[in-house]
């Protein structure tokens, strides 16, 4: 989520590390805003403003970079033949 990776991705994945390394994972990055996180929808509520935008490269690439530190499996699950910013996905970092 965006503005939401170190407060709330890292902890996931950490608690899935943790608790079921194993477990395939897909650190996603098609989120958008939507419904009431969307500015330009008419059920737009401010509390969401942090979260009205899609996430940041840089945002994703913390999330894809602690996923790899933790020694999760997600790139197959998480990637298919490109990336959110229609570039390759890079499966080897």
């Amino acid at each position: 989520m965006p503005n939401h990776v170190e407060c709330c991705t890292y902890p996931v994945l950490e608690w899935i590390a943790e608790h079921v390394p194993a477990a395939p994972v897909n650190v996603m990055a098609q989120f958008h805003p939507d419904n009431y996180c969307d500015p330009a929808s008419a059920k737009y509520r401010d509390k969401y403003a942090d979260i009205a935008r899609r996430p940041t490269p840089v945002e994703l690439d913390a999330s894809w970079r602690r996923a790899r530190e933790l020694g999760l499996r997600f790139e197959t699950a998480s990637f298919e033949r490109h990336n959110a910013f229609g570039t390759p996905a890079m499966l080897e970092m």
